[in-house]
């Protein structure tokens, strides 16, 4: 605070930018390309139908706008405070859909930051690091649940009366990780719709099999995948 004062009360402060034009160059373009990185890793990652194109340029302006802002800063006390009162003003009202998007846009700052204080190296080093531990962890599915919820609708006509032995079948193939979400009736039909959570190693075509040779007279439909959107 009191080298801010000083620098207030000289009135001598030099107009200088403080950086070369080739360090200003270098700072954007490496934070421009690493931020285009980490966006491609984004996209890579990205699970759902929440994925919007404008969220992944916003990472690579943010990058490079931040390195620039750094380079402005330098140590220049002044400057600092100028500017965090400046950018007070702004107010970002986009909602974030997925909180991982969150960590992408503190990975694109931080990079940015480490491009504007001159510190190269270490941007391209931890890019790399959060790259390959971001592709890692989405290639191992870390943090996913041992088992799958899949939707299962059986329709038949409802003079038949297959409730109980459907509900048998999936105790021993769910170990009793299911339940019935409604129960109707269509026209010449009565609709079941179970919410079952099978092993991840038993595939949709195997249980749609199985169920088809166990009830031959049913109309079965089997939906997977929903828990992965995000909207």
């Amino acid at each position: 605070m009191d080298e801010f004062l000083k620098q207030i009360q000289s009135g001598q402060e030099s107009l200088a930018p403080g950086f070369t034009f080739w360090e200003f160059a270098a700072s954007v373009v490496l934070a421009a390309l690493l931020s285009m990185t980490i966006s491609l890793i984004y996209r890579r990652t990205h699970g759902g139908i929440s994925y919007s194109r404008s969220f992944v340029l916003t990472i690579i302006i943010m990058s490079v706008t931040v390195s620039f802002i750094m380079l402005i800063i330098g140590s220049n006390l002044a400057r600092a405070f100028s500017l965090v009162g400046a950018l007070s003003i702004v107010r970002y009202r986009n909602a974030i859909k997925d909180s991982r998007d969150i960590s992408y846009i503190f990975l694109a700052m931080a990079v940015g930051m480490a491009c504007g204080v001159k510190l190269y190296g270490m941007a391209i080093v931890f890019t790399l690091f959060a790259g390959g531990l971001l592709l890692l962890l989405d290639g191992i599915s870390f943090g996913a649940q041992g088992r799958l919820e899949r939707l299962i609708q059986f329709a038949f006509s409802p003079t038949e009366d297959y409730v109980d032995r459907i509900e048998k079948d999936l105790k021993a193939l769910t170990g009793g990780r299911f339940a019935l979400l409604s129960s109707e009736t269509l026209g010449q039909q009565k609709v079941l719709v179970y919410s079952a959570e099978f092993p991840r190693k038993r595939t949709t075509h195997d249980l749609l099999n199985q169920f088809a040779a166990s009830y031959q007279n049913l109309d079965i439909k089997i939906l997977t995948g929903f828990d992965r959107f995000t909207i």
